[in-house]
């Protein structure tokens, strides 16, 4: 299959619903959920059930605005099913190319922080099942819905390097903001630096297959095997 032009296929009553949930996932809801999980039950939740209801919320706010999205990228995936698969392969390659280039300048400049990773493997640890439904079923809808269907689709029309740009960068730093924050360590930002490459593979699986269930398969796919590794290790 030739490249075609990319068409948005996110209506705008999606979109604009997308962009006003999209800071609220980001930053609001975040800062906010214990304290609301606290005042409904009494108890102050633990960190993995502040997660599941976290992205139960996104859940929710997905299958409710952007359905009809989804069912359209759903009908685009099995029409284009072998293509889709061959853009999934190019962009584990994509990914596994970056993240070698990435350990190449780490070896020189030294490790990354990785605190989101740290946070994951413990929680993983005090409750694997529920962790691997929030990072493996859960997040990648929720995520690939916001940055790739909403931010990236929204500029990709305008400016190619721009969407690519932009996705890449909020997508990064959603990883690693928080941790910053708490610990009032800006240097942890830099930790976003390692999410660069699986930014760039899942836009371009987006941009290649015009289908947001291609990056959310391949999201579930790098979850998977990233959880594998750090729960194996």
């Amino acid at each position: 299959m030739r490249n075609v032009p990319f068409q948005d296929p996110m209506n705008r009553g999606a979109r604009v619903a997308g962009w006003i949930y999209l800071p609220l996932h980001v930053v609001a809801i975040p800062l906010l959920l214990g304290t609301v999980l606290y005042l409904l039950t009494g108890d102050i939740p633990s960190e993995i059930t502040a997660n599941v209801w976290y992205y139960l919320v996104g859940l929710t706010f997905v299958f409710v605005t952007m359905w009809g999205f989804l069912r359209r990228s759903f009908h685009v995936l099995v029409e284009r099913l072998s293509f889709c698969c061959m853009s999934l392969l190019a962009a584990y390659a994509v990914d596994v190319v970056l993240s070698l280039a990435l350990r190449l300048g780490m070896a020189v400049l030294g490790d990354l922080p990785e605190p989101n990773n740290e946070a994951v493997l413990a929680l993983a640890g005090a409750d694997y099942k529920r962790m691997f439904a929030v990072a493996v079923l859960m997040a990648p809808v929720v995520e690939e819905c916001l940055f790739r269907g909403v931010l990236f689709g929204a500029i990709r029309g305008k400016n190619r390097f721009l969407a690519y740009f932009v996705s890449v960068v909020v997508f990064s730093l959603y990883h690693v903001w928080q941790y910053a924050l708490v610990d009032q360590n800006p240097m942890l930002l830099l930790g976003a630096l390692r999410y660069v490459p699986v930014s760039i593979a899942l836009a371009y699986c987006y941009d290649r297959t015009q289908s947001i269930w291609t990056p959310i398969f391949f999201h579930m796919f790098i979850n998977t095997l990233s959880l594998s590794v750090m729960t194996a290790t």
